[in-house]
């Protein structure tokens, strides 16, 4: 959870910059983001287990991602997997 919280404080002082972004500020942010969509379906694969669905079931980010849906853990299903083919 550390890393999470750490990710988003991260992705928070990208606001300090303004456009136009010059390239290394611009693929910082990106990562930034990158990381914290990785870091927010770890987290929900975690809830998800815990909450009884089995690893097999969570193996694809897909399936993560639909299975963090039905449970109400996420409110925008099509936007977390355009995210993720983008």
């Amino acid at each position: 959870m550390k890393t999470f919280s750490e990710s988003i404080i991260n992705l928070e002082l990208a606001n300090q910059y303004t456009e136009p972004y010059d390239k290394v500020v611009e693929k910082g942010i990106l990562t930034l983001f990158v990381e914290c969509f990785n870091n927010s379906c770890i987290i929900m694969r975690t809830i998800l287990e815990n909450q009884g669905y089995g690893t097999s079931k969570l193996e694809f980010p897909k399936w993560t991602i639909d299975a963090s849906a039905n449970l109400g853990l996420i409110k925008d299903e099509k936007l977390w997997f355009e995210l993720l083919d983008s």
